[in-house]
């Protein structure tokens, strides 16, 4: 079973982590930002963005990279049992973790226009 389609992102992430905020904290956190002195100042302390999920005129949205947290042996048994993760990725959980909570950068211009959605301009 895919997990990503069972559960949603979210849902895993919940899964993974716990579902209050004292367990598993914030899921991510937004900020509009202008993206170039995001980038900078981030990339001073050594954190790096990832690729950008929507890149248009009007919306520019990415995340930056996320430590990784240590998951629960019982949270992944119970993944594993109700078929939401394969074996396999008990074991890479395991190892590496899961990716915490993240910081989503926001750069919107034009006014707001719906997330994801293509516009003319003209």
């Amino acid at each position: 079973m895919n997990e990503h389609r069972a559960l949603g992102t979210v849902g895993l992430w919940v899964s993974l982590h716990g579902g209050s905020i004292l367990q598993g904290g914030l899921h991510h956190l937004a900020a509009r930002v202008d993206f170039g002195q995001a980038e900078a100042g981030l990339m001073r302390h050594g954190i790096m963005r990832m690729r950008p999920f929507s890149e248009f005129k009007f919306l520019k949205r990415a995340f930056v990279e996320s430590e990784r947290r240590p998951v629960e042996q019982s949270r992944l048994r119970t993944l594993v049992n109700k078929g939401h993760i394969r074996p396999e990725r008990q074991g890479f959980f395991d190892q590496i973790g899961a990716i915490g909570s993240r910081l989503e950068l926001i750069e919107r211009r034009q006014g707001f226009k719906g997330f994801n959605q293509t516009y003319s301009t003209a």
